[in-house]
């Protein structure tokens, strides 16, 4: 990670804790501070832990997470009791006017944070950060889904091709309006019946496409707009859309698939080869502003 990242990094930090209000010393109105709170809070939704056991989970330091707990037994809020499986331990648990006030300040607490992001779109804000907790490994990743062709595909499918062919192998700006007219033209003109689209689709984010089309010939499908986000790779995703692509079409009653690529899309190549597709024609050119040499891959289907 380079260091202009980590500044933003640290730049979001610091402009989100004073978003929320997190060094408020009096969050919700019970002279407690989110300190205070996330310890308590993390005590009635996961019970039966010990001093130690919650410093270590909540990553704070063993003293202060004593000393709150101790004051919440004070309160009333907290007891500690011999687990019944180790009478060496003493479990912290959360008495019944414990419980009473956690939900009194659970219920503050969400108010507090609705207060806080007002004009905010929140149904998106939690979307980026749910995909956040995954990226840090807090959340388990959802299942992949693949749908068919949607609001809004067509111009991530134009928009993620032409960022991905000006690196490699470097096209120029007009390729992406070149691949908005092929996803266009499938939707004004397609057969549902012998063409679709496929789009691979994770967590409110779209993963990866695919396209199935007629041609000239009736008994010839073509392939196209084969793409896979880079962080969605090795995971077989590739594999799973292709696979699907060719049982529409096998269904659908074509014979052969065909397809045109680039010798500088090495993996894809890799891919098409290992599915049965034989490159049966390569011719040397200059597409997009650069130097390239264009292949054909068919498979009899």
């Amino acid at each position: 990670m380079t260091s202009p990242d980590i500044a933003r990094i640290r730049r979001f930090n610091r402009r989100y804790t004073t978003q929320l209000g997190l060094f408020a010393r009096d969050y919700v109105g019970e002279g407690l501070s989110v300190s205070d709170l996330r310890i308590f809070f993390e005590i009635v939704e996961n019970p039966e832990q010990t001093a130690r056991q919650l410093s270590q989970n909540l990553d704070i330091d063993e003293a202060l997470t004593s000393r709150t707990v101790k004051r919440y037994i004070e309160m009333g809020w907290l007891e500690r009791k011999r687990s019944p499986t180790d009478a060496r331990r003493k479990d912290i648990i959360v008495t019944a006017k414990g419980r009473e006030r956690y939900d009194v300040l659970d219920q503050r607490a969400s108010q507090k944070t609705q207060e806080r992001l007002q004009g905010v779109n929140t149904s998106r804000l939690a979307d980026t950060m749910d995909e956040l907790l995954q990226m840090l490994g807090h959340l388990p990743q959802p299942d992949i889904d693949i749908r068919h062709l949607g609001f809004g595909d067509a111009g991530w499918i134009a928009q993620r091709h032409g960022e991905t062919y000006a690196s490699d192998p470097g096209f120029t700006p007009d390729f992406e309006p070149f691949v908005f007219s092929i996803v266009a033209d499938f939707i004004a003109h397609n057969d549902p019946a012998r063409e679709r689209a496929f789009i691979a689709w994770r967590g409110g984010r779209r993963l990866g496409s695919i396209i199935c089309t007629g041609s000239h010939d009736p008994d010839i499908a073509k392939l196209r707009l084969f793409f896979v986000e880079p962080d969605a790779r090795g995971c077989g995703l590739g594999k799973r859309l292709l696979t699907d692509c060719l049982t529409f079409a096998q269904d659908a009653g074509y014979k052969r698939m065909t397809l045109t690529t680039h010798e500088s899309q090495t993996l894809a190549r890799e891919m098409y080869a290992r599915a049965g597709f034989r490159r049966t024609t390569s011719r040397p050119g200059h597409l997009f502003g650069c130097d390239a040499v264009e292949e054909i891959w068919d498979l009899e289907l």
